[in-house]
């Protein structure tokens, strides 16, 4: 298996104002030459000696990542000395006016680092290989921390530290009667594996978002079985030990000695007795080919086409880590716990499935977080089900970036949104997220466990408008029905629905005619079954609104600001941008913003395609200016009105494509939808881009209030945005 080997750097430092400017003038690049060495350096068990154990480099280290002052990390090839204890590599750096170097190796065991807290996430892995005398390299996480220099190093000496425990296991009076191992599972009380926190100042070690109680080893041989575990306090607990083979598993639970606390570095050396331990019957896990094998209520898990790891039950902040599975002939046998066993469900549209996650702390529906906002690579859990947790599954090649040969067994597992919709294997991090539909990263499998499907009766009934209020305009929604059993359908108060009775899944479509009526109008839907289910009747009431006849026109243009003229720099007093400002206000809206600091404050400015010579005291052109956002800040337009207005478009310029501002509103009953446009523009005057955003903003029925306010928040940590042509339009009335 190809290794892959990345380090990270981080130091603690605090400088001067006066400091931080001599260091930003400096760019001299100079090379310093490592050489890291000791019986701790690096990363293969050498021959053992007694109970001593010598770290030797690989021949797999081909190259490191060196990092100076929490800065970018870079690669280096590495020189191997003929004994390999020694190695040595060089780096290229910009002189800054101090320096420390902190290494981490290998790259899967890297996943960020916090300058603030002085610390960095590393990961044990819970899938891991060994050999007869050294655990997994993958495993052997390591760090190196460089001495701290005002002066330019151009030599550094490097101390490599393990960070695990290495757990060492030796297996007696197994009777296998003739079964294939596949693999050695090991589970605890507590956290053993997973994410974890090391600070760098004392080598102490906090968990981190994303734990495992587990760890899967594929052993060479029992007689020597090597994993490494989390440096933590196993003392007075139980670990229990599965031998998994074709035919079953060997479990033994095992007391580990009182006192006995894992420690970094350390060897911990265990006979396990198997003696009177028989095979249990397997729990098998079946590849599926065919959409046509699975059914509502199957468990599955979901598998790397190409790789020996799961999705597992640790769920990080955007995306769920791998774990090691060992894969048959079409099958996984007696998976560890640390591998997510899935539900299947209905989805809230039929024909679609819903993931039901239930293994691990972060229970709930598995669904694409950025489906609709495309904000980045997520999947999280969440308690309720909708379109982002709903997936069509099919099966077979989906893209030409597929990594390999066709493979009609490969499952495309796609949520029902339009960003980022597509479940998949990100080999370079060993982690399960959603991607776009032309995403490079791998294609997945699902296994089935065995077994008869779910046949016993279920109805259930799901309508996204259910119990809301509409307009009095005319309204067409859907209805869904799920389950195996016979249903009736009616509706009151006028409205009709295209079927009235039908069995099993469906989709109805509720009609309701426009309320000419001067009262509200109350609606209800009722769909029953006679079968002997634990919810047999389901019922929604809407509310239909009478026409507002005092509503603003549509196209009616409620709030719109062009910053022409006037002088860069200059701050806006009120709402005024300049003194040729041109707000354009349907009725009478006021405007406030924040400032961040002394000098990033709400100002007019010229966009990013603006010419330098604009800049400072000369004027701008006209329908050239815009409204520069300070990172932290905002800017509110409050008292908009908005009579009978049941829609709204928002339109504007903005310098970022993917714009760090976040649009909101802090008046009840009004929602600001996501992202719906981005376009890319040209300024034929100027041949520079820039980017027109397009917001939807939805006024809840029941809202009755006749104005409201949105807000213009910059979220960006460092840069600042710039904005403008703002227009808000009515696009539709209630």
């Amino acid at each position: 298996m190809k290794k892959l080997v990345l380090f990270a750097a981080f130091a603690a430092l605090v400088l001067s104002c006066t400091k931080k400017a001599e260091i930003d003038n400096m760019s001299n690049v100079r090379t310093v030459h490592f050489t890291a060495s000791s019986v701790e350096t690096k990363t293969v068990f050498g021959t053992p000696d007694g109970s001593t154990y010598p770290v030797l480099w690989s021949e797999n280290d081909k190259q490191v990542g060196v990092s100076l002052n929490f800065g970018e990390v870079k690669e280096a090839n590495v020189s191997v000395s003929a004994d390999r204890k020694t190695a040595t590599f060089s780096q290229d750096v910009a002189e800054t006016g101090y320096y420390q170097f902190v290494v981490v190796n290998p790259l899967v065991a890297f996943k960020s680092v916090n300058s603030t807290e002085n610390r960095i996430m590393v990961e044990i892995p819970s899938g891991q290989t060994c050999t007869a005398t050294t655990p997994d390299e993958r495993a052997q996480v390591m760090v190196g921390v460089s001495d701290y220099s005002l002066d330019f190093p151009e030599k550094v000496s490097l101390t490599l530290k393990h960070v695990p425990e290495y757990l060492h296991m030796v297996f007696t009076n197994v009777n296998l009667n003739g079964a294939k191992v596949q693999s050695v599972n090991i589970s605890s009380d507590v956290n053993i594996a997973g994410r974890f926190y090391r600070k760098v100042s004392d080598g102490s070690f906090v968990e981190g978002p994303s734990m495992l109680k587990s760890i899967s080893i594929s052993p060479e041989t029992l007689d020597n079985v090597w994993c490494a575990i989390a440096p933590v306090d196993l003392s007075g607990t139980n670990l229990t030990v599965s031998i998994v083979t074709d035919k079953g598993s060997l479990t033994k639970v095992l007391a580990i000695p009182s006192g006995k606390e894992f420690r970094s570095g350390k060897i911990f050396k265990m006979t396990v007795d198997m003696s009177g331990v028989s095979l249990t019957a397997p729990v098998v896990y079946n590849l599926v080919t065919s959409a046509d094998e699975l059914h509502w209520g199957d468990r599955i898990i979901v598998v790397a086409a190409e790789y020996d790891f799961a999705l597992s039950t640790a769920q990080n902040s955007n995306n769920r880590s791998g774990t090691g599975v060992t894969k048959g002939d079409g099958t996984i046998t007696d998976p560890s716990p640390a591998v997510e066993v899935i539900k299947l469900e209905d989805g809230v549209i039929p024909g679609t499935w819903s993931f039901v996650a239930s293994g691990g702390e972060n229970d709930g529906y598995l669904y694409a977080a950025a489906g609709y906002d495309n904000a980045g690579n997520y999947l999280r859990t969440q308690q309720d089900l909708d379109e982002l947790g709903s997936w069509n599954i099919s099966f077979g090649d989906f893209t030409d970036n597929d990594k390999a040969a066709p493979d009609a067994q490969r499952a495309i597992v796609k949520a029902i949104v339009p960003n980022r919709p597509l479940m998949r294997y990100n080999v370079e991090s060993n982690l399960f997220s959603c991607y776009g539909e032309t995403t490079s990263m791998f294609p997945i499998k699902l296994y089935r466990l065995s077994g008869a499907a779910d046949d016993s009766p279920r109805f259930n009934v799901t309508m996204p408008s259910g119990g809301k209020t509409i307009s009095s305009s005319a309204n067409s929604l859907s209805v869904y029905v799920f389950g195996n059993v016979a249903w009736t359908a009616s509706a009151t108060g006028g409205a009709t629905l295209d079927k009235t009775a039908g069995t099993g899944y469906d989709k109805l479509t509720l009609t309701i005619p426009e309320n000419t009526s001067t009262e509200a109008k109350t609606i209800t839907v009722t769909l029953s079954t006679s079968a002997s289910v634990s919810t047999a009747s389901y019922s929604f009431s809407i509310t239909q609104n009478v026409k507002n006849t005092q509503a603003i026109p549509v196209g009616t243009l409620l709030f719109g600001e062009t910053w022409v003229g006037g002088t860069a720099g200059q701050t806006p007093s009120a709402y005024l941008a300049s003194e040729k400002g041109t707000t354009k206000v349907y009725g009478s809206a006021d405007i406030e913003y924040t400032q961040k600091s002394s000098d990033t404050y709400i100002k007019t400015d010229g966009l990013v395609y603006v010419p330098s010579k604009y800049s400072g005291s000369l004027a701008l052109p006209e329908n050239m200016n815009n409204l520069l956002l300070a990172f932290g800040g905002w800017w509110k337009i409050a008292g908009i009105p908005c009579t009978g207005v049941k829609k709204a478009t928002l339109t504007f310029n903005a310098n970022y494509k993917a714009i760090p501002t976040a649009i909101t509103s802090d008046t009840e009953g009004v929602t600001v939808g996501s992202l719906q446009q981005d376009d890319d523009g040209v300024l034929s005057q100027w041949g520079k881009n820039y980017y027109a955003k397009t917001y939807e903003i939805t006024f809840d029925a029941s809202f009755s209030g006749d104005s409201f306010s949105i807000t213009f928040v910059n979220g960006h940590s460092k840069n600042n945005v710039r904005i403008a042509d703002v227009e808000l339009t009515v696009t539709e009335i209630q």
